[in-house]
């Protein structure tokens, strides 16, 4: 018996919701940049957008292990380490557009940085009770 209750069920549901939200996103934007590189015959940005929706289903593992852990440091850091590649991935695919944006490939990109963003923000780890958050 694991001792959870049916509200810890239901915050640990909500909490997964919250944290998958961002991560749809990325995946969903980059299938869909899939599937418009492959109808335009674009092996390379393919194969790259393809990297980036394998990564945010990686990203999608760690947040359902995320929103149900109690030890919660070394997922934040696997976390982290998967939007870093995210955000690497997207920066590759912008240095190969080359600036160009007729597509729609830099609004899109934008919008899984966004959602790298939220999911950084929502995971980030709270101050403990006495400390002062961390000044910008």
């Amino acid at each position: 018996m694991s001792g959870q209750g049916p509200r810890d069920a239901r915050t640990i549901s909500l909490r997964r919701h919250e944290l998958r939200t961002p991560v749809n996103h990325i995946i969903g934007y980059a299938d869909l940049l899939a599937e418009d590189a492959k109808d335009l015959g674009l092996a390379e940005r393919l194969a790259a957008l393809q990297s980036l929706g394998v990564l945010g289903r990686q990203v999608l593992g760690l947040v359902d292990q995320l929103a149900a852990a109690d030890d919660t440091v070394a997922l934040r850091v696997q976390l982290l380490e998967a939007l870093a590649a995210v955000l690497a991935t997207c920066d590759a695919l912008e240095g190969e557009a080359g600036g160009a944006d007729a597509d729609g490939l830099g609004r899109d990109l934008a919008k899984v940085r966004t959602a790298c963003d939220r999911l950084k923000s929502l995971t980030a780890e709270p101050p403990r009770l006495g400390e002062r958050p961390p000044v910008a």
